[in-house]
């Protein structure tokens, strides 16, 4: 069920909404823009290119696209949490276009959820748990090993340093 609150948006609320909406779109529009053949450049993780070791998100980007062309199944192969994430990312910008389009702050039932400490912290311990996983298959598969010896970091020390 929604509500509409009684009283229209103010400047400073308007002004927060556009920031969301360009925050939850944004990916969604990457998603769309990357299956489409457009490659924003110098769009890498930052995190990766320096040390070698894949970040908490490596493979989103990829789970996005691919839930954009429908195919859920290598989505997930991607990043377990790309097609939920996704979802939440839609939904979200769809429920800031409707506030902005009504001027009005608009409650449902996911609202509150989304604001429970509880569920917060239990999606953080699961999104960094998987992580955790991740990361213990490239180490148990060598790559962990190997991939910071190839970083931009290493390569900029080794020309800093020379032996």
């Amino acid at each position: 069920m929604q509500t509409l609150a009684r009283n229209g948006l103010n400047r400073r609320a308007k002004l927060a909404r556009w920031g969301i909406l360009g925050f939850t779109s944004a990916p969604l529009l990457g998603a769309y823009a990357y299956n489409k053949g457009y490659h924003i450049p110098l769009l890498v993780c930052p995190f990766r290119s320096l040390t070698g070791i894949p970040c908490p998100t490596c493979g989103m980007t990829r789970s996005f696209m691919a839930v954009a062309r429908g195919d859920l199944v290598q989505a997930l192969s991607y990043h377990l949490f790309g097609p939920a994430l996704f979802l939440v990312l839609l939904a979200a910008a769809l429920h800031i276009t409707c506030e902005i389009a009504s001027n009005r702050r608009i409650e449902t039932f996911y609202s509150q959820g989304l604001l429970n400490h509880r569920l917060q912290l239990l999606f953080i311990a699961s999104f960094l748990g998987y992580y955790s996983l991740r990361l213990q298959g490239l180490l148990n598969s060598g790559e962990l090993a190997t991939s910071p010896l190839l970083s931009s970091f290493r390569q900029f020390l080794l020309i800093l340093l020379p032996s």
